[in-house]
């Protein structure tokens, strides 16, 4: 009975370990995630001219956000680059902006920790009779600070962006921005 018991024992202990330690049965290390979803508001400007990475003239947006998020309350700020595009994918009478390049960080405000990320594909369609867009960002988290160390996964962001200003086509821009993120974390990656 004895020898039972300790097989018994042992057995119980090597799978609390590689539960603890995320193992799967052939102990490989398994990712952990995490669902990520935000709602935000915030305000957009244009930068310098220094931040255009195309040559186009038209320099890069600014974005300064914050709201609250299933894992707590965060800001974002993100920096966008887009192109005057041709009218597709976008409603009639609208002038269509494709992304040139996109980046972001995600700040947690109770533990400070950092979520980086980069935007990969986007679209912005901006209807010049009411001065609002319609925003549309995918891309994918690449790492941070903390707990976001190593973190990776996709992400999108739908906005609706209010331009106080009406020179956008000019490449300056200013105004008010809603909108929700969301998407999975995959930590450790």
């Amino acid at each position: 009975m004895t020898k039972k018991m300790s097989f018994a024992a042992i057995a119980a202990i090597v799978c609390l370990i590689c539960f603890q330690t995320g193992c799967d049965n052939d102990s490989s290390a398994q990712q952990t995630q995490s669902d990520f979803n935000m709602d935000f508001t915030g305000s957009f400007i244009t930068q310098t001219v220094n931040s255009d990475t195309d040559g186009d003239g038209r320099p890069a947006t600014l974005g300064t956000l914050e709201g609250m998020s299933n894992l707590g309350e965060a800001t974002i700020q993100d920096l966008l680059e887009f192109f005057l595009d041709e009218p597709t994918g976008c409603p009639e009478n609208n002038i269509n902006f494709r992304l040139v390049l996109g980046r972001f960080v995600i700040r947690f405000k109770d533990t400070g920790d950092l979520l980086l990320g980069e935007w990969t594909s986007g679209l912005s369609c901006f209807d010049p009779e009411t001065n609002i867009a319609v925003l549309t960002l995918n891309g994918e988290f690449t790492g941070g600070t903390g707990q976001f160390e190593g973190a990776g996964g996709q992400v999108q962001m739908i906005a609706t962006p209010l331009l106080l200003t009406t020179t956008a086509l000019d490449g300056y821009a200013f105004g008010g921005v809603t909108g929700t993120i969301s998407g999975t974390i995959v930590f450790g990656e």
